[in-house]
């Protein structure tokens, strides 16, 4: 501060706003000392003993505003947060902050700035309390953090919460100079009461003496005249029409010149005409004027996309906006002053460059209503532009009362449907054609519980249409720069519908794919036009955390499905069912034991035997019974059924007449169910005695069957066998 403000301008700036607070008014202060935010002083009622009180803080606080080294930014903030909700207690009030500062936040400058983005600035949104705030000195960089700049961090947080930000290299004092402190609290003090300072729009010089006139209305309740002074041997001497020196303060007038770099003026029902201001000394000086009138134009009323936007709330560049007032006569609606004419303005200052739009405001037909529609281009800065409208008579020479607001202009991603035949972008301002199909009852069973992932099902069946009555909406997001283009990745996109049978409106989920692309499921109650109300949030880039509305209109029709779609429909259903069939049975037939180990038999001295993996199956049997086989299969006779299972367990049951032929190791006939089975006993007809004994045994984990003496893995095909009763090898 001591190379950005030497003369300690800002003190000054702070007294000044201090005398033009009314006791209707609460002010506070934090201030920065020793390396961290304090507290100086709780918000307090701004009566003129409290002016004094609030004065003297400042000064002993500041220590005559010395300097500070660091910038605690993130805990100054916080601190103004805490005293503006204390001073709320739950209510709603027009709370705001002023932020005065020459350098990024300091220590650990992008630390604090994610702090106050991520943290704080969600919490002044919460309450609509705005951020305005002053960058003294040069634009110093920002290494590693979401802003470039000093300025452009400043910038974006006035953006983000619907404040102003001021550079002392665009004020009104030409070059940066911290003289502009004080005009610029001045415009901050008007902002906040919906009003425009009238006066100097630039500096003047004076070396000697110099005379300035001004004129003074009928309907001006209150002469507020702010002086602000380079230098401290500048003197002011205000005269009404009459002549005589306002030099002496009474129950009608307030003076306050003991402060070096500024004199304040407030005279109560001051008299119409033209009064003078005498500057003496040498060095520029500004006028600044904020009066109160007993004829106001109330404060502006601001429709977009057929939505009224509260203040605070963001509008977006490129689109048509209306802008409108009306004339009061001590706070009650009046008739407009004969020969009236209301002009408005559109400015704004910033990083991303400067903008000035000028329009007139029509009387609308048989209406008190003045109002004018005003399109910012996509080509325009995006951030807080003043608003103001001023009222004049006598061919604009004559200002009677004037109206202002900051509003925040951004380029929003906004959404746009698609045609459902085309495909192409419809205007916002165009009607979106809609059909929707009512299915059979059990289609609609079927589709309708649907998992998320397999929602793709439907769309071959039910030819693109959803299975419930719903409209499907495609669009895509949108921004203007500064040609239109898709936007992705979007931040947010929230939807919600009003139908035409619906007092309220109801939220509709929102599927968002690449480029920008969304599509919607809309419940459709009955045909008519549907009302799509969009909440849209881009980048911190882009939107400055801030979301907008827009409204976008679709009109559906209904109708049944015909019978070739309700055919399509079902054929495409019946094969899903085969197709799922399939699937599960091959997994089954994957997951299942499968048949494993061998079997032998002896007869008449003879060995036999068979691996049985090398046993024959149709596809059929795979699928449908892929742990079965049949003992002819096996190469045994015919007459049962095997069963394998995990563990090793093989059951066998009766399978046809040849079943008669087959008993257990033990002579008891084979059951009709599956009966653990080992050692078998084959008989080729009731009169003979000769049986052949059959053992079946399953193969471990490692290849061996369970049986120690039975045939390894490749079974007697193998080639030879070692028997561990014998010693020579043998070919079968």
């Amino acid at each position: 501060m001591s190379t950005n403000d030497p003369a300690k301008y800002r003190c000054s700036a702070a007294n000044a706003f201090i005398d033009l607070s009314t006791a209707d008014d609460y002010v506070g202060v934090v201030g920065l000392a020793g390396g961290q935010a304090q507290g100086w002083h709780d918000p307090i009622l701004m009566t003129v003993k409290n002016h004094a009180i609030l004065k003297s803080t400042i000064k002993q606080r500041s220590l005559d505003c010395l300097p500070n080294g660091s910038t605690p930014t993130s805990d100054a903030l916080q601190k103004a947060f805490n005293m503006l909700a204390q001073a709320a207690q739950g209510t709603s009030i027009n709370g705001s902050v002023i932020l005065l500062t020459d350098g990024q936040p300091d220590p650990n400058g992008v630390e604090q700035i994610n702090s106050i983005q991520n943290k704080l600035v969600p919490q002044f949104q919460s309450q609509h309390w705005k951020i305005d705030t002053i960058g003294l000195g040069a634009n110093n960089p920002i290494a590693g953090g979401p802003f470039p700049t000093f300025h452009d961090f400043l910038y974006g947080l006035s953006t983000e919460t619907g404040g102003e930000f001021h550079d002392d290299s665009q004020g009104i004092i030409q070059g940066i100079n911290a003289l502009n402190i004080t005009p610029f609290f001045l415009d901050i003090f008007a902002s906040l009461r919906h009003k425009s300072v009238g006066g100097d729009k630039m500096a003047q010089t004076v070396d000697g003496i110099r005379a300035k006139n001004f004129s003074v209305s009928t309907y001006t309740d209150v002469l507020n005249v702010v002086v602000v002074k380079e230098n401290a041997n500048i003197s002011i001497i205000l005269k009404d029409p009459g002549a005589q020196s306002i030099s002496e303060q009474n129950d009608n007038v307030l003076i306050s010149n003991d402060d070096p770099y500024y004199t304040y003026f407030s005279v109560n029902e001051p008299r119409s005409g033209s009064w003078e201001l005498d500057i003496k000394g040498s060095g520029r000086y500004v006028i600044q004027t904020l009066n109160d009138e007993s004829m106001n134009l109330a404060n502006l009323t601001l429709t977009q996309n057929q939505q009224t936007i509260a203040d605070g709330q963001p509008v977006a560049l490129n689109n048509p906006v209306t802008i409108s007032t009306f004339f009061t006569h001590n706070g009650v609606q009046a008739t407009p002053p004969d020969g009236v004419d209301l002009n408005g303005t559109l400015i704004f200052h910033g990083p991303a460059g400067n903008f000035s739009q000028s329009f007139v405001l029509q009387n609308v037909k048989d209406t008190r209503t003045f109002s004018a529609d005003v399109e910012v281009p996509a080509s325009a800065p995006s951030g807080s532009y003043m608003l103001t409208i001023d009222a004049t008579t006598d061919s604009r020479a004559n200002s009677i009362a004037n109206t202002a607001r900051s509003q925040v202009f951004i380029s929003f991603p906004e959404p746009y449907l698609l045609s459902s035949q085309s495909q192409e972008l419809v205007p916002a301002n165009e009607l979106v054609m809609s059909k929707v199909i009512h299915w059979d009852p059990v289609l609609v069973l079927l589709y309708d519980h649907l998992p998320a992932w397999a929602g793709f099902l439907s769309a071959w069946p039910l030819q693109q249409s959803p299975p419930l009555s719903h409209a499907v909406i495609q669009g895509k997001v949108m921004i203007e720069k500064p040609t239109l283009q898709p936007y992705a990745p979007i931040k947010q996109l929230r939807v919600s519908v009003l139908s035409p049978n619906s007092p309220s409106a109801t939220t509709v989920p929102v599927q968002i794919s690449h480029n920008g692309q969304f599509q919607l499921l809309v419940p459709v109650t009955g045909s008519g036009i549907y009302t799509l109300q969009f909440q849209t949030q881009g980048q911190l880039k882009d939107s400055y955390g801030m979301t907008i509305s827009s409204l976008r209109k679709i009109e559906v029709s209904e109708r049944m499905a015909t019978p070739l779609q309700e055919g399509i429909a079902w054929l495409f259903t019946i094969a899903y069912a085969y197709l799922a069939f399939l699937v599960i049975r091959f997994v089954i037939g994957v997951t299942y034991p499968h048949p494993s180990g061998s079997w032998s038999s002896s007869r008449y001295g003879e060995l036999d035997g068979k691996n049985i993996r090398q046993a024959h199956r149709t596809l059929f049997q795979w699928f449908f019974h892929p742990d079965q086989l049949t003992s002819r299969q096996l190469g045994m006779p015919a007459g049962l059924r095997f069963r394998f299972l995990r563990g090793g367990v093989i059951k066998a049951r009766a399978e046809g007449r040849d079943a008669s032929h087959w008993q257990f190791g033990n002579g008891d006939p084979v059951a009709s169910q599956y009966t653990d089975a080992s050692d078998l006993l084959y008989k080729e007809d009731d009169d003979s005695n000769e049986t052949v004994r059959y053992t079946v045994s399953a193969e471990t984990d490692e290849g061996d069957s369970l049986e120690g003496n039975s045939f390894k893995k490749g079974g007697l095909f193998g080639g030879k066998r070692r028997d561990d009763d014998m010693d020579d090898p043998y070919e079968l």
